[in-house]
């Protein structure tokens, strides 16, 4: 059997390995996913399943829900869906983007 291109596999296993790695740790960074939106959070309310609170965006301001609570004032990027009515947006992930600007 003639082979054209031979291919060791163990060398090809392993640049497979890196590049998974590459990848992985590329997605696994908060500040890669892909947020929707990011804006000033204010009026920060408790209810009785988390928190309401609103957020500024550049060209509008919507209302969100989150379990955890967000400072008064922070900076957030924010993922997730809105309501039926689009009412509410529900805030499935964020990122402070205060906190990861002061650590950069």
């Amino acid at each position: 059997m003639i082979r054209v291109f031979p291919i060791r596999r163990y060398p090809l296993i392993a640049v497979i390995v890196v590049a998974f790695i590459l990848l992985f740790a590329y997605y696994s960074d908060e500040r890669n996913a892909g947020y929707q939106f990011s804006g000033i959070a204010h009026d920060v309310k408790s209810s009785n399943n988390g928190f309401t609170f609103y957020m500024d965006t550049v060209d509008r301001t919507i209302r969100c829900f989150s379990s955890e609570r967000p400072d008064d004032l922070g900076y957030y990027a924010v993922r997730g869906n809105f309501s039926d009515d689009h009412n509410i947006f529900f805030v499935e992930r964020w990122l402070d983007i205060d906190n990861y600007e002061n650590n950069d």
